[in-house]
């Protein structure tokens, strides 16, 4: 299937889909080689490897204060908690204000 049709396709779904994609799935199928290799007699040579990865340095491990990290943890979903409670508390008075209004 061509792109453009598989867009319009996808396009009547409610989907998106990308050239990136399609080459995805044909990788992902194994099948991309061949059609592009047919239409295309430069695409059958391969192409050079690609260099190897430089191992990334690794950071010497820190001594981790667990009693400190969890009392943060524990502060800051109190903190998140109280903030929300208070924004409810305010929802609620502003219910019960336009009740009031509306029945007095």
């Amino acid at each position: 299937i061509e792109l453009a049709d598989a867009k319009a396709q996808a396009a009547l779904h409610g989907v998106r889909i990308t050239a990136a994609s399609v080459n995805a799935a044909h990788r992902l199928l194994g099948r991309d080689e061949a059609p592009e290799a047919a239409t295309n007699p430069a695409a059958a040579i391969p192409a050079k490897a690609p260099a190897p990865r430089r191992p990334r340095p690794v950071a010497a491990p820190q001594a981790i204060d667990a009693e400190a990290l969890i009392r943060q943890v524990a502060d800051k979903i109190q903190a998140a908690g109280s903030l929300e409670a208070e924004r409810l508390r305010g929802s609620i008075r502003k219910a019960i204000e336009l009740l009031q209004a509306a029945v007095g």
